[in-house]
């Protein structure tokens, strides 16, 4: 039987930009439980929106309306935060209604851009650093059908409880065992660079932790909450595109973008902080742990993931996060929001990542320095999800969905099983579509940006170029 338009749901798939409708029926018999990722293109959103359901209650719109609010003027705020964002029971409540599954997305798209690169990778273990309620968690899940251990280190008491309630709901045994930890970098918010390099040279800062364990499964009633689940960049309501816009379509311009949305500061290159050229074999094996600081205290693993947080950190905060991620794991994705801020956040991680010796995976096609590393450009990516009814009257938003525009970075270090696979090029804007012709703008292997022109005398290659989507490999 034909359904209508309204009883159809829009959600990810695991390319970057493009759209795919499913039956409402059909989502949901998916809810309650996380899929491997060949059977969850829609990022594991429609399992997440009944767990985050689940786990608020309480709370009706005007109370999450004025937690968003004040998660906006943080983000807004461009100043590195005093203390946790998510400080209150609200704040990590209207987070993950409005911030959680646009984090899933955006994570979920570039782990599948890094599952390209890496042939016969099959990672088992996750750190997630600056974890919230769990997002970037909840991603490697759905994304990587490998994955059984996971680790989560948040600072926020009432983000770790929600999370924990969260992932209760879950029927995927990864993230229902999963072990969080309250930790952060040595309580160095607010110190300068000077004080990280001073505290550098006689060893990383110490770790503040408590509460390891494994994942609570009792009920979280008394959290405010929400109806169901959607996400935001501020000011990112409209269509995929070039640049962060408002409600509708989004230009297609370098320059279209704006800041505004980003997470808090740490805008420049992260600088010479502490734990740069870590190697994980170096501080955290069994016959010779680091002393004295944050990598003696955290697990080896397979995949460390730091998915919005550096823009919390100071810059020297940020390299030393990058060092502890090289420490803890061959393999390292980090991800931001995709603004130029979030973008110069990503090249500074991926200098870190280089100089202790790390080979990219996605989504460079070349270690080189960044072409879009220019005045007005910068190089990001879109993930489409839903929006629900709440998000969208919390927000006084119109559209049914949103595309959360992201930058991204990751790595693996040489030593590892496997090896990058790096395309000829990139797809680093929406591809533009003319009668019998294709434009795609690409960044290319040979460290440099060009545009081709696909037509359709071209045969095979014309119907694989209609196919492509911003974001994907070419070549």
């Amino acid at each position: 039987m034909r359904t209508s338009f309204g009883s159809r749901l829009q959600a990810v798939r695991p390319q970057f930009g493009q759209v795919w409708t499913l039956p409402i029926e059909a989502a949901a018999a998916t809810v309650g439980r996380v899929t491997p990722s060949a059977a969850a293109p829609d990022a594991g959103l429609g399992a997440l929106t009944a767990a985050v359901r689940a786990a608020l209650a309480g709370a009706g719109v005007p109370s999450l309306t004025a937690g968003v609010q004040r998660l906006m003027a943080a983000y807004r705020s461009g100043e590195v935060p005093a203390g946790p964002v998510m400080a209150t029971r609200a704040d990590a409540a209207a987070y993950a209604a409005y911030r959680m599954p646009a984090t899933v997305a955006a994570t979920a798209a570039a782990l599948g851009e890094m599952e390209l690169s890496l042939a016969g990778w099959r990672p088992r273990s996750v750190l997630d650093f600056g974890a919230g309620t769990g997002g970037a968690s909840w991603a490697a899940v759905s994304r990587l059908d490998s994955v059984d251990t996971i680790t989560l280190l948040e600072q926020s008491p009432e983000a770790i409880r929600l999370g924990r309630a969260i992932f209760a709901e879950s029927e995927s045994p990864a993230l229902r065992s999963a072990t969080w930890r309250s930790w952060q970098l040595g309580g160095s918010r607010g110190r300068s660079a000077a004080d990280m390099r001073a505290a550098a040279a006689s060893g990383p800062a110490a770790v503040r932790q408590a509460s390891d364990g494994p994942c609570a499964h009792g009920p979280a009633a008394d959290l405010p909450g929400a109806d169901g689940t959607a996400a935001d960049v501020p000011g990112a309501n409209g269509p995929a595109g070039d640049g962060l816009a408002a409600d509708g379509p989004a230009s297609d311009g370098p320059g279209a973008g704006s800041p505004a949305g980003d997470g808090p500061a740490g805008d420049g290159p992260a600088g010479d902080g502490p734990a740069a050229d870590v190697r994980a074999a170096d501080g955290l094996a069994a016959d010779g742990p680091a002393a004295n600081g944050p990598a003696a205290d955290l697990p080896v693993v397979d995949l460390a993931v730091a998915a919005y947080v550096l823009g919390e950190l100071a810059a020297a905060q940020q390299a030393a996060l990058v060092g502890l991620a090289v420490a803890a794991a061959p393999a390292v994705l980090v991800v931001e929001p995709g603004t130029p801020a979030g973008h110069r956040r990503i090249l500074a991680a991926r200098e870190r990542l280089l100089s202790a010796g790390y080979q990219l995976a996605a989504p460079c096609p070349h270690q080189l320095r960044c072409p879009l590393d220019t005045p007005g450009d910068w190089c990001h990516f879109a993930a489409r999800l839903p929006r629900s009814a709440v998000h969208r009257q919390v927000k006084g938003a119109e559209l049914n969905y949103e595309d959360e525009k992201f930058s991204y970075v990751a790595a693996v270090r040489p030593d590892s099983a496997v090896t990058p696979r790096r395309p000829a090029g990139r797809v680093v804007r929406r591809p533009q579509q003319r009668k019998g012709l294709v434009l795609l703008d690409l960044c290319a292997s040979d460290g440099r940006t060009r545009r081709e022109l696909v037509s359709k005398s071209k045969g095979e290659a014309y119907r694989r170029a209609r196919k492509t989507s911003w974001g994907d490999p070419w070549g």
